[in-house]
């Protein structure tokens, strides 16, 4: 580094880049003078080089934060929190990784409190808006957390850059998808009876229904093409279920009148039209889901739910048999889904989205 770049280094504090740079500079600006064992040199050195809010900031450093290299440096470094944008599913597990990293640095690797404390002030642009839309009890347990991000940011999901991507925020009017845009994502079940987080399996039990799993691993992931208006499939990619492509719900009985009938969940081969339960003979319903926007909320929340006719049915749930089934809002009462059925995922260009309530 010559006399001329020396003069023009300096620190504004904008980010952990800059930090970075500025340290790796000055570092090198030591070598060339062979003051890089010198604390104190190294120290005053800096603050030379401080100006606008670096500068603000290290006037309000103890002295001896300043007078020493070793500490100021670590002091620059420590400001600088991992952020979170919501770019993708890389950048997902990169933040995941600079978390746990800086939990075990402090000593504070197992304290669940400490790391859900550090991390409230680290997500901006979409991840914020996705974060605060999270129900208290995922945002205060780092393991569900962890869950969540990686569900809601898939490993090669599409995304724009991982750090660079600051996305404008949509307001819930002009959130409207475009057509025939394919989205992607795993359906959630939560109920009042149960704190854990289940999702629709992609294992099928002995009766071949649909049921739910509290594994992400075994949790089933569905596409589906959203439009403006009309009813609409959920398909299932890539094999997920050999024999089966699409998500389905099918009448337990013939006549669809009688009293407490309902809407098993299924999987369909749309080739055949077959489906993975045979015990139900009443009909088979595959273009039932109704996806929409809610103009009234702020939050760009889809809205999902089975229609028959005009009807709506209301989701339900039973945890001790993981059972999933829809029926009218007068039966099963016992088993309503308290949060319903909650979808997530995410939609072109990297926002993300979440549809919720059968």
């Amino acid at each position: 580094m010559d006399e001329q770049d020396s003069d023009q280094l300096q620190f504004r504090r904008r980010d952990a880049a800059e930090c970075k740079t500025f340290i790796a500079a000055l570092l090198k600006l030591a070598f060339a003078q062979g003051k890089q064992r010198d604390d104190r040199w190294m120290a005053d050195s800096a603050a030379a080089r401080m100006a606008d809010d670096a500068l603000v900031w290290w006037n309000k450093l103890g002295e001896e934060v300043q007078g020493s290299w070793k500490l100021l440096s670590q002091a620059m470094l420590s400001e600088y929190r991992p952020m979170f944008y919501g770019g993708s599913g890389e950048e997902a597990e990169k933040f995941i990784l600079a978390v746990l990293e800086k939990a075990i640095e402090e000593g504070k690797g197992k304290d669940n409190e400490w790391i859900v404390t550090y991390i409230e002030p680290c997500f901006a642009g979409e991840a914020l808006r996705w974060y605060t839309c999270l129900d208290s009890d995922t945002q205060e347990n780092w393991k569900k957390l962890r869950q969540a991000l990686l569900i809601q940011y898939p490993r090669g999901g599409i995304g724009g850059p991982a750090v660079n991507l600051v996305p404008s925020a949509p307001t819930a009017a002009s959130f409207v998808p475009a057509p025939k845009a394919t989205l992607r994502g795993r359906i959630k079940i939560s109920n009042s009876s149960s704190s854990t987080i289940h999702y629709l399996s992609k294992s099928l039990p002995s009766g071949k229904r649909v049921v739910s799993t509290s594994s992400i691993a075994d949790a089933l992931e569905l596409e589906w093409s959203i439009s403006s208006d009309g009813l609409q499939t959920l398909s299932i990619p890539g094999s997920q279920i050999p024999g089966y492509n699409l998500l389905g719900v099918k009448w337990r009985l013939d006549d669809t009148s009688q009293q407490n009938n309902y809407l098993g969940l299924c999987v369909v081969d749309s080739q055949t039209n077959s489906t993975s339960i045979s015990s139900f003979p009443g009909d088979l319903l595959t273009n039932a889901w109704k996806i929409s926007t809610d103009d009234r909320r702020s939050d760009s929340i889809l809205t999902v739910s089975v229609l028959v006719g005009k009807e709506k049915l209301h989701s339900r749930w039973q945890d001790s048999w993981s059972g999933v089934w829809f029926s009218e809002e007068k039966y099963n009462s016992t088993y309503s889904a308290v949060s319903a059925l909650v979808v997530t995922g995410t939609k072109p260009q990297g926002g993300p989205l979440m549809l919720r309530e059968f």
